[in-house]
């Protein structure tokens, strides 16, 4: 089973303009209807306020709450049998899909996206810090760049942002 973070990417744009008009069709409609009377600002059982959740965008922000909302309808444990109203199954059966569909489709946009790669960049501090030491101990500083952007290479940053740092540095 791929992990939560891998459905949704944190921050992402919503899919389609099908998402946003089922959202306001379907999910939110349903929200209104079934959830916001427990969860919402004031009284948050559970610790869920859903009273938030505007657009498909606000959804894919939070995609563990998401992920336990679909598998509490799909168990039909949400909302509880003593809930004042309780959908009908084709109301449930509306939302789930566009649940999992915008999980597909968030999925899909971000294939191959392994999120915030956590690099520095090269700058005009190379003569500082650990680059100094290694300049001290012999180290030929090109043979210390070249490792830096091969890395660079392997993790999937893209070469254009250091591609001019190796054209600077002749014999790599």
């Amino acid at each position: 089973m791929l992990s939560v973070a891998a459905y949704f990417a944190v921050g992402a744009e919503p899919a389609s303009e099908q998402l946003n008009r089922r959202f306001a069709d379907e999910a939110q409609p349903f929200l209104k209807a079934y959830c916001l009377d427990c969860h919402n600002k004031e009284k948050q059982e559970a610790k869920l306020d859903l009273s938030g959740y505007t657009s498909p965008l606000t959804v894919v922000k939070n995609p563990e709450t998401w992920e336990e909302i679909l598998v509490r309808l799909k168990a039909k444990e949400m909302p509880p049998k003593d809930a004042p109203r309780l959908p009908k199954d084709n109301e449930r059966l509306e939302v789930i899909p566009w649940i999992e569909t915008l999980r597909h489709e968030e999925t899909k946009r971000n294939a191959g996206d392994p999120g915030p790669v956590l690099a520095r960049r090269l700058n005009g501090q190379l003569e500082t810090g650990r680059v100094l030491d290694f300049k001290k101990k012999g180290d030929d500083i090109r043979k210390l760049c070249s490792l830096y952007l091969s890395l660079m290479d392997k993790m999937g940053v893209k070469q254009e942002r250091y591609g001019d740092a190796e054209r600077k540095l002749p014999g790599l």
